[in-house]
């Protein structure tokens, strides 16, 4: 009894040992491996790295150190790297990866891993970057992160948090799919498309807030969302892929603020599955017929009409946009950061958008004589203004 006694608490005290192993580590790009013994690739739980690193450095954390749980990468500056030896899934062949990025594959299958910290000046995830890393929890995403790759986040079934910075502007194509413990996600302003498969089978989400600057949403990318319970769908919307909200089985409301219905004929299961009995749709004053008439649309039995309203500037008078009428093209001051410009004729028909910066010329010479609205969204906010497009003889 006593051996089996010891024999257990040496096994323990191993685990207890080995979960806490720690290693701090200054490199060079690609010294990674040589900085570290074979022991501590094996054993170290919590690296904590500085210096500079590169895609060759992410391959010998995902395939040398297999127990890491830890990683703190907030001192480290990412190289670019051209060669054989990175994360790709092309082995052998030579691949060129962008400095600042985490690098494609970097991550890929990495189950043990739970928390990481990215460095500030990273400017992309790369497609695949955290596919399959099951375990991760957490994770913060530096303000400079301008895009996020296809299936960066693929199957990361354990992260239950994520937020997106202000600063990105793409989502690949199924970023967060199967993040089945994601529970809320919110799309920064500067974001136009919510692409294929994206948030399919997060099944614990219950909010999601979309930008009034998204212009579609690809198929199945709400697919199984099972826990969202209210939806809204931009004005700016005009094309919705086939099934993006199939098996939304929770939907108690959807808020449609189109002026006309999304044309859903190329898109037959728009919202299979969606109990279209209890359901209700909400759509803009006016436009209660042409919803109950059209494909899809017609299929809810509670379409009830709302008043779209639209959070303005707090100030203004700080906007300027000039000069009103304007002949080739027009200036925008007054803004904070990257927003996104729409130009919009009479109709309401998108025929121009632009993401701009404060004191940014736009030019618009191609446009035809005639009244226009422009739409102007920095954050949450939006600002319109009726502009005049003369052209001279």
């Amino acid at each position: 009894m006593k051996k089996t006694f010891l024999i257990i608490f040496c096994l323990c005290s191993t685990m207890i040992l080995q979960a806490q192993v720690s290693k701090t580590v200054n490199v060079t790009a690609g010294g990674l491996y040589s900085a570290l013994t074979i022991t501590e690739r094996n054993t170290v739980t919590n690296l904590k790295v500085t210096g500079i690193i590169d895609a060759s450095d992410f391959k010998t954390m995902r395939d040398n150190m297999l127990v890491l749980t830890v990683l703190d990468l907030s001192g480290t500056t990412i190289a670019a790297y051209t060669g054989q030896l990175g994360t790709s899934a092309n082995t052998g062949a030579i691949i060129s990866y962008p400095k600042n990025a985490i690098s494609e594959n970097a991550f890929y299958l990495y189950k043990s891993l739970t928390t990481i910290t990215i460095p500030s000046s990273v400017t992309s995830i790369e497609r695949n970057a955290f596919t399959y890393c099951t375990g991760l929890i957490s994770i913060v995403i530096p303000s400079l992160v301008t895009s996020i790759g296809t299936k960066a986040f693929f199957y990361c079934s354990g992260l239950t948090s994520f937020t997106i910075p202000k600063s990105v502007t793409s989502i690949g194509d199924g970023a967060f799919y199967g993040c089945s413990k994601l529970t809320s996600i919110s799309i920064p302003s500067l974001v136009t498309s919510i692409e294929s498969s994206t948030f399919y089978s997060c099944s614990s989400l219950t909010s999601v807030t979309i930008p009034s600057s998204v212009t579609s949403i690809g198929e199945f990318a709400f697919l199984n969302c099972t826990k969202l319970t209210t939806i809204t769908i931009p004005s700016l919307v005009t094309s919705i892929g086939n099934d993006a909200f199939y098996g939304c089985s929770r939907l108690t409301s959807i808020y449609a603020y189109p002026s006309s219905p999304v044309i859903l004929t190329s898109s037959p299961a728009v919202f299979s599955g969606v109990n279209k009995t209890t359901c209700i749709l909400y759509v803009p004053i006016g436009t209660l017929n042409a919803y109950r008439t059209a494909n899809q649309w017609k299929d809810f039995k509670n379409v009830e009409e709302f008043t779209p309203t639209n959070l303005e500037f707090n100030s203004l008078q700080k906007i300027s946009i000039y000069p009103n009428p304007f002949t080739n093209g027009l200036y925008v001051t007054g803004l904070n950061g990257i927003s996104l410009l729409s130009i919009f004729d009479l109709n309401g028909k998108l025929i121009f958008t632009k993401k701009i910066q404060s004191n940014e010329y736009v030019s618009v010479k191609s446009l035809i004589s005639g009244t226009y609205f422009i739409n102007i969204i920095s954050g949450n906010r939006n600002l319109k203004m009726k502009v005049l497009k003369i052209n001279y003889q």
